[in-house]
């Protein structure tokens, strides 16, 4: 049984537990996303994969299901109908333990590097600091929370009026990093650049049809959750206002940026190998020459191995996904992961908990290498899924 290498995680101090469980950016999507991508989801691979799947965003089944419907129905009489679109129970909170953000930012970063995927550089500033600064992403909060983006100028037009940006860090350190340049996130380009169903339909990414199946699967809406990979910020928009690609790079922007591009698949593999939020349009950016960049990696949770699991259970072994999962775990040592924990500078910011960082990867890397051994394997069979 692979265990987090962490006993007890209740020694982790408040000041260096991050974020509570995050139901919409769920590295569980990315999972899903490569066994799709794969070409592995069937009716018996989704039967098979969809309990744990619905169980880390708190989707009730069976008995459970029934009495949470009634109670969404009974609040859906009394309140309206809009009420039970919103009626989602709280996830298990055992299953993940969340890690300070601003060292889960500086490690992933470090990590995705010698990866071969290009991402930010994270800096960590006194909030006097971060609040003179001009050209650079801010991100801050209250201590023990999630990181917010923040900026000391206010956005202009519909999203100033619907979502005002703070005019200034909230705790008492920032996480920044400069705006990089001729680059725009995948959701800028596909609304502005480009049409809307050019890059994403759920559709591609979950081709089964749900009205096959049980009122549980349809009212689970995994179509939803599925689609939050076309994540919208307009307000970043007036970052990326000067992002105008020719009509020539767009030819090579149009295949990076699809959901099954290998550079895509390549960031969605190491993120789940990072235990990071699945990388939606909003957080991949891509430059005029067609290079994808990840970015915002300070939501990060310490697994219990079973996503990793998931993973090599459903992939289909004889496809690009799973050659991508194999590249992962050829590039990788565990000195990689404690030389990216040793650059991590000794702040308060970042807690106390680097050690555990890096003891836990090191057991999470053996087992990914060991998952993806087994699936090399001669008796493993040409689409060993679904087993």
């Amino acid at each position: 049984m692979y265990t987090s290498g962490i006993e007890n995680f209740s020694e982790l101090s408040q000041a260096n537990r991050g974020p509570g469980i995050d139901i919409i950016e769920d590295s569980a999507i990315a999972v899903l996303l490569l066994i799709s991508a794969s070409g592995s989801l069937t009716r018996k691979t989704w039967r098979d994969f969809r309990p744990w799947f619905l169980q880390r965003f708190g989707i009730p089944t069976g008995e459970q299901l029934a009495n949470d419907l009634f109670s969404a129905l009974r609040a859906s009489m009394l309140l309206g109908p809009d009420i039970s679109r919103r009626f989602v129970p709280r996830p298990n909170p055992v299953q993940r333990h969340p890690v300070n953000p601003f060292l889960s930012a500086l490690f992933a970063e470090e990590m995705l590097s010698r990866l071969g995927v290009r991402t930010a550089v994270s800096t960590i500033v006194e909030r006097e600091a971060a609040q003179n600064l001009d050209a650079h992403i801010v991100k801050s909060g209250k201590p023990g929370g999630r990181l917010k983006w923040i900026s000391t100028a206010a956005p202009e037009g519909l999203y100033a009026r619907l979502n005002a940006w703070a005019a200034s860090p909230e705790g008492q350190y920032a996480l920044v990093a400069p705006i990089i340049p001729n680059a725009a996130s995948i959701d800028y380009i596909r609304r502005i650049v480009l049409s809307m169903n050019e890059t994403f339909d759920v559709r591609d990414v979950f081709p089964l049809d749900l009205t096959d199946y049980s009122f549980s699967i349809r009212d689970s809406r995994v179509s939803l959750l599925v689609s939050e990979v076309s994540k919208s910020c307009g307000m970043a928009d007036k970052l990326f206002e000067k992002f105008r690609p020719s009509e020539t790079e767009l030819t090579a922007i149009r295949d990076a940026i699809r959901w099954n591009s290998t550079p895509y698949l390549r960031i969605h593999a190491a993120r789940a190998f990072l235990g990071l939020t699945c990388a939606h349009f909003s957080n991949v950016l891509c430059t005029r020459d067609a290079q994808l960049i990840s970015v915002d990696h300070d939501t990060c949770y310490f697994e219990n191995g079973d996503d990793l699991r998931m993973i090599f259970r459903f992939v289909n072994p004889e496809s690009q996904v799973f050659r991508i999962l194999c590249e992962i775990a050829e590039a990788l040592s565990e000195e990689d992961i404690r030389a990216a924990v040793a650059t991590i500078p000794n702040h308060p910011a970042c807690g106390s908990s680097a050690g555990a960082i890096a003891d836990y990867f090191a057991k999470r890397l053996r087992l990914f290498r060991n998952l993806c051994a087994s699936l090399c394997q001669p008796e493993a069979g040409p689409l060993a899924v679904g087993t």
